[in-house]
């Protein structure tokens, strides 16, 4: 399956597992957002400054998640618009093609990673950042 890209001419293979996120204990995490984070892999290759912009605006992406949601429910729950209008570079990435959603659900996958990791008592997981 070809899943759509953040970039025109970009469009990398989202097949079975690579389209879920698994944790330790084999539990599924959202495939969405898994899926972001495999669309944003192949712009270092196709576009490197599309790619640091995608990078950037997940990181602050997910520093916004991080202060307003502690729990997965809260994860599922904040607008886009909430995460978004608070991320700096939001309109540069945009005006670059990277696709604000997209690269949302990235840092969501980063943060559904942490809060599930804690919640199961589990060592922290290493985030997009270096951060644990």
């Amino acid at each position: 399956m070809t899943a759509w890209s953040p970039v025109p001419g970009v469009e990398p293979s989202v097949d079975g597992e690579d389209a879920a996120m698994f944790r330790s204990d084999g539990e599924l995490a959202p495939a969405p957002w898994r899926a972001a984070e495999m669309r944003l892999y192949p712009l270092v290759t196709a576009d490197p400054e599309v790619y640091e912009a995608a990078v950037t605006l997940v990181r602050e992406a997910l520093e916004v998640l991080r202060s307003r949601c502690g729990s997965v429910a809260e994860l599922t729950l904040v607008s886009a618009s909430e995460v978004v209008d608070h991320c700096p570079s939001a309109h540069t990435a945009a005006a670059l093609g990277v696709d604000p959603g997209t690269a949302l659900d990235a840092a969501r996958a980063v943060r559904w990673r942490e809060l599930t990791a804690a919640a199961a008592g589990g060592p922290p997981v290493s985030t997009v950042d270096g951060r644990r």
